[in-house]
């Protein structure tokens, strides 16, 4: 799958589980267990779990289902692991995922999820092929993902540095990256393409919220989230930090400002 960010390393695993989960990716998951259509003897596919949430959510979700993750970062697969080990409904396992191809057998799961996965078109496309084989016939596909529009007004910011340096491949990197986001609409024909039925897509807006330019910059979700999504990793040189940094404090005066978060959360079942 192409990603937009790297594995986590160690140190990065834990920061992620203490500050990026409650900060960024609850929201995410709250929609994704929300989304769950109970089914007997629940077994469920987490594909790109990191740290594991909110595997203990979907558990409790489908009355003590058996989950089992993959992700391509060994500390986050053993920060995973040993959450779970605290967590006594909490059943399955947590493995180190190499390529594309999750290291779980096919046509196994009554579910599978993915939570914030940090993918790219083709990304996309290549993890509801993958559900598609995990699933077992009727089984269910839950997937929260960040929509277009998401992060807009630093990749504004971005571009507008752009257009006043005459950096054309900055801006077209920036700019492709944004319109590789689905629309919600987007987003229901990915998975129906890829052979699902019974697609439905909810929207909802969460804003980030900051304290203004050095609070966004501090913040973990922005460091390992935000700023790969924005940047599309491949790029050649790095965002214009400094720039954004003032930027964003002569905008909004220097105080707090909102970051849009826009949430698609596409359920689906296989045939």
């Amino acid at each position: 799958m192409t990603f937009r960010s790297a594995p986590l390393t160690a140190a990065d695993a834990a920061i992620f589980e203490t500050f990026v989960v409650p900060r960024y990716l609850a929201p995410f998951g709250e929609l994704v267990v929300a989304a769950l259509v109970p089914a007997e003897s629940a077994q469920v596919a987490h594909v790109h779990c990191r740290t594991g949430h909110p595997d203990a959510e979907i558990a409790r979700r489908l009355g003590g289902a058996r989950v089992f993750g993959c992700d391509r970062s060994p500390f986050a697969v053993e920060l995973a692991r040993a959450k779970a080990s605290l967590v006594p409904e909490l059943a399955g396992d947590y493995l180190l995922a190499h390529g594309e191809r999750a290291p779980l057998p096919a046509a196994d799961f009554t579910h599978a999820v993915s939570v914030a996965p940090p993918l790219d078109a083709a990304g996309r496309a290549a993890l509801f092929a993958e559900i598609h084989r995990l699933l077992a016939p009727g089984g269910q596909l839950v997937v929260a993902l960040p929509l277009r529009d998401s992060f807009s007004e630093v990749a504004d910011l971005v571009r507008e540095h752009a257009v006043k340096q005459d950096d054309t491949a900055l801006d077209e990197r920036v700019a492709r990256a944004m319109d590789e986001r689905p629309t919600a609409e987007g987003l229901g024909a990915e998975v129906e393409r890829a052979g699902f039925a019974g697609v439905r897509v909810d929207v909802t807006d969460r804003p980030l919220s900051f304290a203004g330019a050095r609070a966004f910059f501090d913040d973990p979700a922005a460091r390992l989230v935000i700023i790969p999504e924005i940047a599309a990793d491949a790029a050649p040189a790095p965002l214009p930090i400094d720039y954004l940094r003032d930027a964003i404090d002569t905008y909004w005066g220097g105080g707090p400002f909102d970051l849009t978060l826009r949430i698609g959360c596409v359920s689906a079942t296989r045939g």
